[in-house]
């Protein structure tokens, strides 16, 4: 039971790492991703922690930190043939985030050539993994107004609004 390991120990490797595990499980990522760090301040070298973190860290929406961790978990691995396993978890994951940016380049470039429903196509596939990235959901919204889509414009411009309050270019607009 990782909570008994914990109420003894509060820096106990294996039980914050445990709790973590049990809490991904549970879709709970921000404690997920807690307990991941708790787990590598008791344990730095500990692979798994590394890439649990990373898989919270994207699901949190957040893949470019992810990557890092991940790149992280992969460097740890190393040679050792028994942590494959782990670098080729990593790998996909990395994987999985560069097909995502792929989307985004895809979209920006066929808005760029005028190619509208193209674009609009994949600017949603790639909001569907990162729905709370404010300033595509902008640029999202910028090109539905520029292609007289008004009633899908104004919803994208709401979202970008919603998922990035503070950014001073989504709220001159």
């Amino acid at each position: 039971e990782p909570r008994v390991l914990l109420a003894l120990d509060a820096r106990h490797p294996n039980g914050n790492f445990n709790l973590a595990v049990c809490l991904e499980k549970l879709g709970r990522w921000e404690d997920a991703a807690q307990q991941f760090e708790k787990a590598l301040d008791a344990d730095p070298q500990r692979l798994e922690a590394w890439l649990g973190l990373g898989r919270a860290i994207l699901a949190l929406g957040r893949p470019r930190d992810a990557a890092a961790y991940l790149r992280h978990a992969m460097e740890l691995a190393g040679a050792d043939r028994r942590l494959d396993v782990f670098a080729i978890q990593a790998s996909k994951l990395l994987e999985q985030i560069d097909q995502v940016d792929d989307l985004l380049d895809q979209a920006r470039a066929a808005a760029q050539d005028g190619r509208t429903d193209e674009a609009v196509r994949s600017f949603r596939s790639y909001l569907e993994t990162r729905t709370d990235d404010g300033p595509v959901w902008f640029e999202l919204g910028r090109l539905l107004v520029s292609a007289r889509r008004k009633t899908e414009a104004e919803a994208a411009l709401r979202n970008a609004a919603r998922y990035a309050p503070s950014d001073p270019q989504v709220h001159h607009e």
